[in-house]
């Protein structure tokens, strides 16, 4: 964290595990809205495709993880970052958008996405109620 100081190493352990609290939420979500999914998608389809939906969600994290390697990898290199050795100020400055703005904005993306998500709770009701109704009829 490069705007913290030594002398206040206090302040870096409540970041770190504020952070990894929600670095934590970050991971598990997704996977939480996948059954939801599912039983939309089965609603409107009349199938169940769980393999599909967790399939498609594996692959979009790996991908995912994939393009991040690719990129920050990238930008070290194109910045002159080598390991070992004092890091000239182009490859600091790298590093910190890397591990700093360039995080936040596809969080705060994720975030967005997340608040146009059409499955509330209210919703997922009326299709777990749907499917209990079609399945108790045939």
């Amino acid at each position: 964290l490069p705007f913290l100081q030594p002398e206040i190493g206090g302040w870096i352990y409540a970041i770190a595990a504020t952070v990894g609290f929600m670095h934590a939420a970050a991971i598990t979500l997704p996977w939480a809205i996948v059954p939801d999914v599912v039983e939309f998608d089965e609603l409107k389809s009349g199938e169940r495709r769980e393999g599909l939906f967790y399939g498609g969600t594996t692959f979009s994290y790996k991908a995912a993880t994939g393009l991040a390697f690719l990129i920050s990898t990238s930008v070290l290199q194109l910045t002159g970052y080598a390991a070992g050795v004092a890091q000239t100020p182009l490859a600091l400055g790298a590093i910190r958008v890397l591990t700093g703005p360039f995080p936040a904005l596809a969080l705060l993306g994720a975030v967005f996405l997340a608040m146009r998500y059409p499955l509330t709770r209210e919703r997922h009701a009326q299709i777990v109620a749907a499917l209990k109704e079609r399945q108790a009829h045939g």
